[in-house]
C-alpha cells in the first residue's frame, strides 16, 4: 500500500469562505476524524491532482500547515463541476490503523493467459471492485494472475477470496475471460461457365 503526503492550509468555514477560496484559484475541503471537529482546509489544484486522478487506492499523509501533526487519511469524496470536470470540492477522512473502511480498488490483470495465446480474446468485465478492510490491510490494487487462463475459461472473484477483505459483490461475479475467436469462413472462389 502506496502512500504519499498531502500538505494543506486551513481556511474559513462557510459557503462565503468557500467560494473565495475557488476564486483565487484554490480548492476547499473539510478533513474529518473520529471524535474531532471538522478541519476547513484548502489545496490548489496541481497538488491536489495526483490524489485524484489515479487508478490506484491509498492512503494520503495529511499535512495542515501551521501545525505539527500529521494525519493517516483517506480521499472520501470530491466534488466535480458538471459541466468542466474541474474539482470544487474534496472530503478527506481520519484513519485509526485497525478502522474499517470501504473502497473501490482497481482489478489488475497480470500475465499473457495460454486463451489468449492460442487466440482468444481477453475479456476484463471487472476492472474496479468496492471491499472492506482496515486501513492498514487497504491494496493499492487487486493483481489476478491470468497465465493459466485457456479459451472459454473465466476468473470470478472467489479465485482471489483474501482474508484481510471482503468484497462487496457476490462470489461467483466474473473478473475475466477468454472468448473464443470469430472466424470468417472465406467464400471459395467461383468457376468460369
Amino acid at each position: 500500500m502506496s502512500e504519499a503526503t498531502l500538505t494543506v492550509k486551513t481556511r474559513e468555514t462557510g459557503k462565503k469562505a468557500s467560494k473565495a477560496v475557488r476564486k483565487s484559484g484554490l480548492i476547499p475541503g473539510v478533513f474529518y476524524k473520529k471524535n474531532t471537529e471538522p478541519v476547513a482546509i484548502y489545496s490548489d489544484s496541481l497538488t491536489l491532482r495526483p490524489f485524484v486522478y489515479t487508478n490506484q487506492a491509498r492512503t494520503i499523509q495529511l499535512s495542515i500547515e501551521g501545525t505539527e501533526k500529521s494525519y493517516k487519511t483517506f480521499l472520501k469524496e470530491v466534488t466535480f463541476h458538471p459541466v468542466t470536470d474541474k474539482i470544487l470540492h474534496f472530503d478527506l477522512m481520519g484513519l485509526e490503523s485497525d478502522q474499517k473502511i470501504t473502497v473501490v480498488v482497481p482489478i489488475k490483470l497480470i500475465g499473457t493467459s495460454i486463451g489468449v495465446r492460442n487466440g482468444g480474446v481477453m475479456q476484463h468485465t471487472l476492472r474496479k471492485v468496492k471491499i472492506t478492510c482496515t486501513a492498514n490491510d487497504l491494496p493499492e490494487f487487486i493483481s489476478v494472475n491470468v497465465t493459466a487462463l485457456e479459451i472459454a475459461g473465466t476468473i470470478n472473484l472467489d479465485a482471489i477470496k483474501n482474508e484481510k477483505y471482503e468484497f462487496a459483490l457476490k462470489d461467483n461475479a466474473v473478473i475475466c475471460s477468454i472468448a473464443r475467436p470469430r472466424v470468417k469462413v472465406a467464400e471459395a472462389p467461383q468457376g468460369k461457365k
